[in-house]
């Protein structure tokens, strides 16, 4: 949420904080019509445990937070949150579910919807990167100038 809230106020200047409900939203409907698709079609909240809403509070909380901030502080939070995101997602140990999760899909049901899911996951973090730092190095030119 703080990368997503970072990236989008450094994208979006104006009237960032009306970007939180309809990003939100959409996320929440992703979501679900991604487990209907992918795992249980009777089930489309079988992702929405306690500790997701817990998260989903938190990380709202949060990007209010950031949204609120200057231009600066979000494009430096926003570069922070997916730096430590990346960092502790490949420290972190393999998904147990996902060979049961793969054990029930056709073996090449999902094939390109997989590799392009696996390309975008690789390459979004790096050009949000690369953005977040040209943003940075803008607003600071922008400053002294």
């Amino acid at each position: 949420m703080l990368a997503v809230a970072g990236l989008a106020g450094s994208i979006v200047r104006d009237r960032v904080a009306s970007l939180l409900a309809p990003v939100l939203v959409a996320a929440l409907i992703l979501k679900s019509a991604a487990g209907t698709f992918l795992f249980n079609p009777a089930q489309p909240f079988l992702w929405a445990t306690p500790g997701a809403g817990i998260g989903l509070a938190v990380g709202t909380a949060a990007a209010i937070l950031v949204l609120r901030s200057g231009a600066r502080q979000r494009a430096f939070v926003g570069l922070f949150a997916l730096v430590v995101g990346v960092l502790l997602l490949n420290a972190a140990p393999e998904n147990p579910y996902l060979g049961e999760t793969l054990q029930v899909w056709r073996h090449g049901h999902f094939w390109s919807f997989t590799g392009t899911t696996a390309v975008v996951s690789m390459l979004w973090p790096v050009a949000a990167v690369i953005f977040l730092l040209w943003s940075l190095s803008r607003l600071s030119q922008e400053r002294t100038s």
